[in-house]
């Protein structure tokens, strides 16, 4: 009982226990990642639409709104989610932010989705400030270090509960489909979607021509055996992060291959997968950058309000996406290559922390 003990005490608060640094690192990805890829999602629009079809969900706190709230009200969350992003990414007061920023986005989520409509897409993303902020994300990295000119403590069982949040929603994608009739040999389920998606959506981008023409039933089989095998592949792995990383690896090939066969994009996936990138950083590695430096701080409040002034006047963001389609670049094309560059990246950091020559220190 005790070696059991043991084992989930080291699973829950050791295994996935990264270093300050690491953890530092990865909050600057993450939130270069949100506003400059991905796009701080933008409420403003809900205040242009009458109560009367306000339905929020109903176990939610708008059950306590009589309809949508005002438009300033949206209008200032929406202006406090940019605010807390950038110091997120700059490290000013770094757990209260990511604790407030999360707090903001369940706040105009719940709004959102008073529509009647449940979009599943951040759902993981927004818990990702809060659990990392717990963790100690801001310790390195981040002006706090540089004002506080300690480290605090810091946790890993709140990694390890991402962990069990994305292995868990992968299951619940995949039970289903296991427990039904997706992998019955008198159905081809991919096939289906993928012709639904083709004629219906019109999503006949990248590699859809080629897989249209595609007609052996054990090709369209295998892949639907492949995607249920996926999907529950995450949660057998939980108990060890080493192999869980590796397993990322296939999950970001598996959105490849579905971008190209089905046109669907899961860029908003990615800010978990990153989180269990190895961070090669040694610990003793200094940052070259003053955080609390003149210049530094001139950098990060002016770049904080040339973007927000872009946002709020011209509903401008300076984001990857919208910079590729102003100039008429295809946003599959401009998905793929993110994706192959994180995926390159990934690779590149799991060999060089499993085999490089030096190596580097545990995350």
């Amino acid at each position: 009982m005790n070696k059991i003990l043991y084992y989930f005490d080291h699973l829950i608060f050791d295994e996935y226990r990264m270093d300050p640094k690491a953890m530092g690192a990865y909050r600057i990805v993450f939130s270069i990642f949100i506003i400059f890829v991905l796009g701080i999602p933008d409420f403003r629009f809900l205040s242009q639409y009458p109560d009367l079809i306000f339905q929020p969900p109903l176990l939610s706190f708008g059950q306590f709104l009589n309809g949508f709230p005002p438009g300033y009200i949206i209008i200032f969350f929406s202006s406090l989610l940019i605010i807390l992003h950038f110091c997120v990414l700059f490290g000013l007061f770094t757990r209260f932010c990511s604790i407030a920023l999360t707090i903001t986005y369940i706040f105009l989520f719940t709004i959102k989705f008073s529509f009647g409509k449940i979009d599943h897409a951040w759902m993981i993303t927004i818990w990702i400030p809060l659990l990392m902020g717990i963790a100690g994300w801001g310790s390195e990295y981040s002006i706090d270090k540089s004002i506080r000119k300690s480290t605090p403590a810091v946790a890993g069982w709140p990694i390890f509960l991402l962990a069990s949040i994305l292995a868990f929603g992968m299951f619940t994608a995949g039970l289903p489909k296991l427990m039904g009739d997706w992998l019955s040999f008198d159905t081809q389920a991919v096939k289906y979607h993928f012709i639904s998606n083709y004629f219906m959506r019109d999503r006949q981008d990248l590699l859809a021509p080629f897989f249209l023409n595609i007609q052996s039933k054990l090709i369209w089989e295998s892949l639907d055996y492949l995607g249920v095998l996926f999907e529950l592949g995450f949660i057998l792995l939980l108990w060890n992060k080493r192999l869980f990383s590796w397993y990322i690896i296939i999950a970001i090939i598996f959105h490849i291959m579905n971008l190209l066969m089905l046109n669907i994009k899961f860029t908003e996936n990615f800010p978990i997968y990153l989180l269990f990138l190895p961070y090669a950083l040694k610990y003793n590695n200094k940052t070259t950058i003053k955080w609390t430096s003149f210049k530094f701080l001139f950098i990060s409040i002016g770049s904080f309000f040339l973007y927000f002034v872009l946002w709020y006047f011209y509903n401008i963001q300076l984001t990857i996406y919208d910079i590729s389609n102003n100039i008429g670049f295809n946003p599959y094309m401009t998905s793929l290559i993110i994706m192959l560059i994180i995926l390159i990246w990934y690779v590149y950091a799991i060999i060089r922390h499993n085999y490089g020559k030096k190596g580097t220190d545990k995350n």
